[in-house]
């Protein structure tokens, strides 16, 4: 009886190396699939950037412009408080 107990054990470790490198290949194609998914998230992203810049909707380069006070409009802010005086 030991010795038929003798190559069920030397055919575990077997099995475990196997377990192993299926579970191994398992993981480098779920990663294959997740860096294939962010390749394309990641142009997609480079289409909307792009097709954002040449539409004029981004914030680079645009200045603000500054709107020009009346006096009336400055007396009123500081009468106000909202411009501390000099």
């Amino acid at each position: 009886m030991e010795q038929e107990n003798k190559p069920e054990e030397e055919n575990k470790p077997e099995e475990k190396v196997v377990g192993i490198l299926e579970q191994a290949r398992q993981e480098r194609e779920q990663l294959e699939k997740v860096r294939e998914d962010v390749k394309k998230d990641l142009e997609e992203l480079r289409e909307l950037k792009a097709v954002e810049i040449l539409s004029g909707k981004t914030e680079a380069g645009k200045t603000e412009e500054k709107k020009e006070e009346t006096p009336q409009e400055y007396a009123k802010k500081v009468m106000a408080g909202e411009i501390p005086l000099k």
